[in-house]
């Protein structure tokens, strides 16, 4: 990787049948929308910690302390829909490891000099952007299975963000 900087995210990645439930509730959100940007299937993830604009030097010393602060998370649960304006997500119980996770991840990230966004964590998926509901959507609780945690690249293009994954940190049989 070149020098220079690059935005980055540390975001929870989940299973394929996790992220077919996701899609099958984005998409029954975007059929009571009159409009709405869904997020690419393949792009589904719980941020745990954004990071901005980073050295891309650093992204082996990030991968260490991702290494460092993963534990097992069990599955989360997904309990309906919420938003931040015109951004709708997927709902997600809270979790004890999950909370113990970010805790973890945050303190070695400052430790070490990285900036974080100082507020309290929210789980949730983003689901889609834009959205002008017409009505308000259900969808029955279902269940996420948290498999990796990965350091990822976004990238801010004119249609829409650009995530690539940087480095995985598998969360069972580390």
């Amino acid at each position: 990787m070149k020098n220079g900087l690059i935005r980055a995210f540390i975001a929870l990645r989940f299973d394929e049948r996790s992220v077919s439930h996701l899609v099958s509730a984005r998409e029954r959100l975007l059929d009571n929308a009159a409009e709405g940007r869904a997020v690419p299937d393949r792009d589904m993830h719980m941020t745990l910690a954004f990071l901005g604009n980073i050295d891309c030097r650093r992204t082996e010393e990030l991968h260490r302390i991702i290494k460092r602060a993963a534990r097992s998370v069990l599955p989360l649960r997904v309990n309906g829909y919420g938003h931040f304006g015109d951004l709708y997500f997927a709902s997600v119980d809270s979790a004890d490891e999950l909370t113990l996770t970010v805790k973890e991840l945050t303190r070695c990230l400052r430790d070490s000099g990285f900036r974080t966004e100082d507020r309290d964590f929210l789980p949730h998926v983003t689901l889609a952007r834009k959205v002008r509901l017409i009505s308000a959507p259900k969808t029955a609780p279902f269940e996420l299975r948290p498999v990796m945690i990965s350091l990822m690249r976004s990238e801010l293009k004119r249609d829409g963000s650009v995530y690539t994954e940087i480095s995985s940190v598998g969360l069972s049989g580390r």
